[in-house]
């Protein structure tokens, strides 16, 4: 019986990866071209242990679930759900309370982690064509604030699908040449977390 080669990295892992990628680099350049240093956000993979309030603002990437169509001997398609979690805090001051300051922030930075994945540069997250057959956000949603002494605590959510070709043909998915970042994957004492080369 023939052995089955090393299986490298799947292509719903690549594109977990990517998205965390995308999402560092190109916050940091919103935070440049804007002067605003509030649109930055820490940016983790799967991070289970929960934020305390000095690590915020923060995000987790977590990959959700998958189905798959499409199926023949060789490959099929898969339909990935990605979900983007984002936590801010922020003080009450003398023009505004603070879960409206919070509340504010966590749209601003949801509204333009949206813009950037449905930017046409990503229509592939960078990877060639066919692999990736279509990507779409397909909602956000916003928690209640939540007052902690004299400061709130705001939740915020972004559902991304993504629809890929996975191979049974043992294919390792690449990006196409010129798209790559400057972002790189840590291990931190909180879990792993993306952060760009040029920021450490």
């Amino acid at each position: 019986m023939a052995e089955i080669p090393l299986i490298p990295q799947q292509v719903f892992e690549a594109i977990h990866n990517r998205i965390g990628e995308i999402l560092t680099e190109e916050l940091e350049k919103q935070s440049i071209l804007a002067s605003d240093p509030t649109l930055i956000f820490p940016v983790f993979k799967e991070r289970d242990i929960p934020f305390n309030d000095s690590e915020l603002p923060a995000m987790n990437v977590m990959f959700d679930e998958s189905e798959y169509d499409m199926q023949t001997q060789v490959q099929h398609t898969g339909d990935y759900q990605y979900v983007i979690e984002l936590a801010a805090n922020g003080k009450s001051n003398d023009e505004k309370f603070g879960d409206t300051l919070t509340m504010n922030q966590v749209q601003r930075v949801l509204g333009i982690c949206r813009e950037i994945i449905m930017n046409p540069k990503f229509t592939t997250l960078g990877f060639p064509k066919p692999l990736i057959e279509n990507r779409k956000v397909i909602g956000m949603r916003f928690g209640k604030p939540v007052r902690q002494d004299s400061s709130h605590t705001i939740l915020g959510r972004m559902m991304i699908r993504v629809k890929a070709v996975e191979s049974a043909q043992l294919n390792t998915a690449h990006l196409i040449q010129g798209i790559d970042t400057t972002v790189f994957l840590y291990e931190t004492e909180n879990g792993y977390q993306w952060k760009s080369y040029f920021m450490q």
